[in-house]
């Protein structure tokens, strides 16, 4: 079962390194309940970082018709050029966890990156970690270089909801290459609490490569979005050459689903 560290005030630096560093999102200082982005108490990070934090009944709450609990609010520098980012979820010994959503907004305040819980991947318990859901996601800020706001919430309709988690007696059995045995794999309720670890670090390769030498990405964007769209817009542009291209970059650079995108661009287009 993982130990989780002894948690430090919000509002403190948590600074660049490859230690875990734990923080715990009080609302100390800062109004608890609140109704609008603009209330919200952001925690500054440099990067990289890779942060554990909690969210409790003394964390700040946002009420605003999209989120329903408690929330978690990072504040991320902007000058970094492609940042990587990693949210992990864990789910607790009493089967409870928490399904987040993730918004990251640029200094207008304008969403360029969402991802809702159903985009979370279900990985099982291992060595010192619980069962978690997690969600890997890529992120371009503008040319500005002002701050990104990181944003973790939960929706009504989320916290009345569950997930299946792998048995125990499965995963000791996968563990020691055995046959599983068959039995029902249990239920976690979702929860407005929970633990989390957040991972932020620059993609070198992506800022060498395709961002300094490549005009066509516009800044300020989501990168696996970004390329599903542009290549979907050059099938249907009949520009099958730029098309290719962008696959090849795409798939350089680890974009999940960029071959599927073609294909059925390609697809659709025929049939007109």
């Amino acid at each position: 079962m993982r130990k989780w560290l002894t948690p430090i005030l919000l509002g403190m630096v948590v600074t660049g390194c490859t230690s875990v560093d734990p923080v715990e999102m009080d609302s100390q200082g800062a109004q608890q309940v609140i109704t609008q982005a603009e209330q919200i108490s952001w925690t500054p990070l440099a990067v990289p970082v890779t942060t554990e934090f909690a969210l409790t009944e003394k964390s700040q709450i946002l009420l605003d018709g999209h989120s329903a609990g408690a929330i978690a609010g990072f504040k991320i520098p902007g000058n970094r050029g492609s940042l990587d980012m990693q949210i992990e979820t864990f789910v607790s010994q009493d089967m409870q966890f928490y399904a987040p959503n993730v918004e990251v907004l640029n200094s207008k305040g304008e969403s360029i990156y969402h991802a809702d819980f159903a985009q979370f991947k279900y990985v099982p318990a291992k060595l010192l970690d619980n069962d978690k859901f997690v969600l890997d996601f890529n992120v371009i800020p503008d040319m500005s270089g002002q701050d990104l706001h990181v944003l973790i919430y939960t929706t009504a309709e989320d916290i009345k909801g569950s997930s299946t988690i792998m048995h125990p007696a499965k995963a000791f059995a996968i563990a020691r290459h055995t046959q599983p045995p068959d039995i029902a794999d249990p239920q976690a309720k979702h929860s407005s609490l929970g633990q989390f670890r957040l991972s932020v670090s620059a993609n070198d390769i992506i800022n060498r490569k395709i961002v300094n030498q490549n005009d066509n990405i516009p800044q300020g964007t989501e990168l696996t979005g970004y390329y599903h769209t542009a290549i979907e817009r050059s099938v249907e542009a009949n520009d099958i050459p730029k098309a290719l291209s962008l696959l090849d970059e795409a798939k350089a650079l680890g974009i999940q689903g960029a071959q599927e995108v073609f294909v059925k661009a390609v697809n659709r287009k025929s049939a007109q």
